[in-house]
Formats: structure tokens, sequence, C-alpha cells
């Protein structure tokens, strides 16, 4: 655990985890960069690094404040990831490009744990109140679910995540890419069992309305039940799974 600056809400009268915090991207300008991530650019963020930074819940400008937290040292695991990502040449340019980015700049240590009233609880008795970065406890339900799932039908899941033959597949949105890229595979590598990495990684474009990109937190989006009302639900799982596949990675 580390002492470190996050931001502060006086109104609202708590620490603001990164999406509660919106600002100007100090990279490419958009005035609608969270404290975690830049959608615009794809930029990982510090809340701390956003311009003209403001509470997302009440508009007021936040305080910087010191309050302890848990943080993954990505640094002494990108020479492996750089190793890993030159193994595969197939990968598109775009992609590589993107990391080869965050290498050049130097992959920073992430908090892995919030100040919310939702998520996982961190299971310290001193870190009351404190849940999981949901990027760094989700994941982990990929092999969460290959165990249950093998449980169920007498297999091992080792079968899957401990087998140098088995491939490992994702199919993700272009905003999630540092995670799947750089985050997720570095937790894999960082508890050093011998985890299969992912041999493919599938990246598509948004989906948008109106020219605008879906956005549940912005309410623009079209949900599950109004899509089906309109469509024909196999319509609309051939679509996704069509724009998921029909290339390896889609442009950034």
């Amino acid at each position: 655990m580390c002492i470190r600056d996050r931001l502060y809400c006086e109104t609202c009268r708590r620490f603001l985890p990164d999406r509660y915090v919106q600002g100007t991207c100090p990279a490419c300008g958009s005035e609608e960069a969270k404290g975690d991530q830049c959608e615009s650019c794809g930029r990982p963020m510090d809340q701390l690094t956003l311009v003209n930074a403001k509470c997302a819940l009440c508009g007021d400008v936040p305080e910087v404040r010191e309050t302890s937290h848990w943080f993954f040292d990505l640094q002494k695991v990108q020479p492996h990831l750089e190793r890993w990502q030159e193994n595969h040449p197939e990968w598109k340019e775009n992609v590589k490009n993107y990391c080869r980015g965050a290498f050049q700049e130097g992959l920073r240590e992430r908090p892995i744990t919030r100040d919310l009233n939702w998520g996982v609880k961190v299971p310290l008795e001193e870190d009351e109140g404190k849940v999981f970065y949901v990027w760094f406890d989700a994941p982990i339900g990929y092999i969460a679910a290959t165990v249950k799932w093998c449980r169920e039908h007498g297999r091992s899941w080792e079968e899957y995540w401990k087998n140098s033959e088995a491939e490992i597949v994702h199919l993700i949105g272009k905003d999630i890419v540092y995670h799947h890229f750089l985050f997720w595979p570095a937790m894999l590598m960082g508890v050093n069992e011998g985890l299969q990495l992912p041999s493919m990684i599938s990246v598509r474009g948004f989906l948008t309305l109106e020219g605008r990109k879906f956005s549940k937190s912005r309410k623009w989006y079209v949900s599950i039940s109004e899509m089906a009302s309109i469509f024909e639900p196999d319509y609309v799982r051939f679509y996704l799974t069509l724009i998921s596949l029909s290339t390896i990675f889609f442009s950034i």
C-alpha cells in the first residue's frame, strides 16, 4: 500500500474515483477526458494530469489530498511485455504503434483500488471501504469463468490457461486496448504461475448513434431490450459477431 495524492471533492465530501473526474486531455485537447483514460485519443490518464479537472458529480473543482491505495508497478513488467509483443508480428501496425508509444513514455504504476461504495471489496481489515479497480478484478473473471465451466463439465481449467497449445482469444472494443494489451498481460506475467498469454486480441471500433459513440454514462446508447424490440436478436448477434471477427484488428 502507498500514500498518494488524489482528488477530493469538498462539496461531495469524498475522494473521487477516476471516472468521477472530468477534464481536458493534455495530449489531444479533448474536454471530455476522464481520470483514467481519454476516450478520444485512447491515452491512459492519471486524474492529476487532467487540465481543468472537475468533479463529474457536482461540477466543482476538487482539491488534492493524500490517501492510501494499492498500486501495480507496471514498470517492472515492461521488458517482458515488449518481448511478448515482439513475438506477434501479425498484429496490426496501429495497435503495435499504440503500445510502442506507451513503452517509449514508460509504463507507470497504476492504482488497483478505488474509493467506492460498490465493487469487489479489498479483503484486508485496514482497507475497509476500498474496492478493486474494475479492470483489475474483471479480467480475472476470464479465468474464473473457465474454472466454473470446467468444474461443471469434469475438465481442468489448466487445459486452457496453462497449456501452450491453447489459444486465448479476446474480442474487445478499441477503448480498452490499454487494458488488454498491457494491463491484463502484465497481471498474468506478474503472478509467475505459467499462465497462458492471449494469442489473439481482435479489436473493433465503437458502436455509434447518429454519429456519436455509444456511452451509457452519457445516456447515449440503444439498450439491449430496445434493440431486441426493433430487430430479431439473432440479427443483432450476427452483426456484433461479424464486426468483431471480420478483421483481426480494427483501426484505432
